[in-house]
């Protein structure tokens, strides 16, 4: 089942980013991306995203990859799980560069540390998603992208 709190304030969240005014191509950019972000942790939330899977056995991924595989290939969608851990990771891939980028637009030094950290585990370690748990939670995702909305709230948008 849906987690629905979770829904709801990512609905939240996305009208919020609506009504953000954005002036330059950067700040367009930044908001595409944010709202990707968000849309991809809604899905994840919405097709009932399991935290245990942040902790992968790696013979139920082979199972699971090449089952997703072989479905693709005779134009079927992927199951629920997978599809859920395929948006989550969207969204973490997508969180930490809004935040840089957000840093660099306001020359401060945010972080959210458990994102960033995982995200260069996914990017620089071979193994990152086998047989190590990830700390982070769906929950931490809706809670990192309220933070990065403030932010975006309060950006000095260009004229």
């Amino acid at each position: 089942m849906p987690r629905k709190d979770l829904l709801i304030r990512l609905h939240a969240i996305a009208d919020r980013i609506s009504k953000i005014e954005p002036k330059r191509n950067a700040e367009i950019a930044i908001l595409n991306l944010m709202t990707g972000a968000v849309f991809a942790t809604y899905q994840a939330a919405k097709l009932d995203y399991d935290d245990d899977r942040a902790n992968p056995n790696p013979d139920e991924s082979k199972r699971e990859f090449k089952r997703s595989a072989i479905g693709i290939s005779r134009g079927k969608s992927p199951h629920r799980a997978w599809c859920a851990g395929f948006y989550m990771n969207s969204a973490l891939l997508r969180i930490a560069p809004i935040n840089e980028r957000i840093n660099k637009h306001t020359h401060t030094v945010h972080d959210i540390p458990k994102i960033r950290q995982l995200v260069n585990k996914i990017k620089h370690e071979p193994d990152a998603q086998i047989g190590r748990a990830w700390h982070i939670k769906l929950i931490d995702v809706v809670d990192a992208l309220e933070l990065l909305c403030k932010r975006l709230e309060d950006l000095p948008l260009k004229e």
